[in-house]
């Protein structure tokens, strides 16, 4: 399994391309609390294999 930091890297780029490049709006979108996510921060949902 990869990395914490890789998963976060391979988050990363799929947010920037789902916001068309936008890179403000993807670290935005990352680290704000989603309600439908139970109010997690994307980024805090990516996980090792042990964790």
């Amino acid at each position: 399994m990869n990395s914490l930091e890789e998963q976060r890297a391979v988050a990363w780029k799929a947010s920037v391309e789902a916001f068309d490049g936008d890179s403000r709006l993807a670290e935005s979108w990352l680290n704000e609390p989603i309600k439908a996510l139970g109010n997690e921060k994307p980024i805090n949902l990516t996980r090792t294999a042990n964790a």
